[in-house]
């Protein structure tokens, strides 16, 4: 399969090795700079550059568009993309509005196309583990998920340079950018909670960091994320009869521990890049044409965009 890139960032430099690995080549990428879609190409080894999205939409050999753009304009290029026959994988939040992704899906569905959208944490075998060991916990009564990086642009940012992360009207913050993996790792596991409130810190009319509290009927989680602070990632789902912790973040859970009363283990099932896992889940879906497990991860994005975009109207 060829692979067409939207975006010149670190993540989308990283995917290049990841489609390879999966078996893809990345043909062509977009930037709306025709010189750093130039610069990025002859770096990476990729054979065309675009500064103009439809034409790169155009090539025919493209069988894949992956977006990794401001949050803002996924759904306009993921239209794009479906409307020339392409299949979309985009990074995460797929869109910010139910009514968006409605849209996607029918035009996917249209076309017999696929859009995914690219979120780690569900395609962990670390995941997948605690999805099945949690119910040796017993009955769940506290979860406590935080995910948190001092960003690299927050300086600019208080300096008065706004990047896109930064900038609401581009879909940025800490929820769109950073909580969102903390909301699909909960709502993986426990589905939509009956009650949530989002408790942001904001600073020039963004949230760089904040709070989600979201209520089930028998516990309550908290899922943090800050962009402006020293990272304290971590995991914690606590059971009557045991503990579920990792010190990593929900995008990576790079290990966890396993606690009851009697015992204690250290849980490891990965050994590749994270961004490995959910890329060979697309492409085999997309190979097998394998509508079951796609509309199980469409069910989830439709679940977390429905939290996302109650929040972000707050």
């Amino acid at each position: 399969m060829k692979v067409g890139v939207i975006g010149t960032n670190w993540l989308v430099e990283e995917m290049i090795s990841i489609f390879n690995k999966c078996g893809a080549e990345v043909l062509a990428v977009y930037s709306r700079s025709a010189d750093r879609a130039k610069f990025f190409s002859e770096n990476n080894n990729i054979k065309l550059y675009f500064d103009d999205l439809e034409k790169m939409l155009q090539v025919d050999d493209i069988d894949i568009v992956y977006i990794a753009s401001p949050n803002a304009v996924h759904h306009e290029q993921a239209e794009l993309a479906l409307l020339s026959g392409k299949h979309v994988i985009i990074e995460k939040p797929i869109v910010l509005k139910l009514d968006d992704l409605q849209d996607l899906i029918d035009i996917a569905e249209k076309h017999k196309l696929f859009v995914f959208e690219a979120v780690t944490t569900l395609h962990l075998p670390n995941y997948q583990k605690i999805k099945e060991m949690i119910e040796e916990i017993g009955d769940i009564k506290l979860v406590d998920l935080n995910f948190s990086k001092y960003s690299s642009k927050y300086d600019d940012f208080l300096n008065g340079t706004i990047k896109s992360v930064f900038n609401r009207e581009m879909g940025g913050g800490a929820l769109n950018d950073m909580n969102v993996y903390n909301i699909h790792f909960l709502l993986g596991l426990f589905g939509t909670p009956r009650k949530y409130t989002y408790y942001p810190n904001v600073e020039r009319g963004i949230d760089t960091s904040g709070i989600v509290v979201a209520q089930y009927d028998s516990f309550t989680a908290t899922l943090s994320a800050g962009k402006d602070v020293v990272g304290n990632s971590h995991i914690s789902i606590q059971g009557v009869n045991g503990l579920i912790r990792s010190s990593s973040s929900s995008s990576t859970i790079e290990n966890f521990e396993f606690v009851t009363f009697d015992k204690s283990v250290i849980v490891d099932v990965q050994d590749k890049n994270i961004y490995e896992y959910e890329m060979q889940d697309f492409i085999k879906i997309i190979e097998n044409r394998d509508v079951e497990s796609y509309k199980e991860l469409l069910a989830q994005s439709r679940n977390v965009v429905e939290v996302l975009e109650r929040i972000n109207n707050e």
